[in-house]
């Protein structure tokens, strides 16, 4: 489903033709957005069906200051 919607999407634009969305990049962009916006770690966990907070944690792309603060 994805790709169908990748490759209707990113076909009209000739600057983003040839890019690919993945599955993955989508939960880095969501889990990235959830925790900028205020979202808590542990129910981000919950929402990329995780088993640890470490690999939530991986997901984010935080920096070193972002993560202490989302973290206290």
């Amino acid at each position: 489903m994805v790709k169908k919607y990748t490759e209707a999407y990113f076909s009209r634009d000739s600057f983003t033709a040839g890019k690919a969305l993945t599955p993955p990049k989508l939960s880095h962009s969501f889990a990235n957005d959830w925790i900028k916006d205020g979202g808590k770690l542990i129910l981000l966990r919950d929402q990329l069906g995780h088993n640890s907070i470490e690999t939530t944690q991986q997901y984010t792309n935080l920096s070193l200051k972002e993560r202490e603060k989302v973290m206290s």
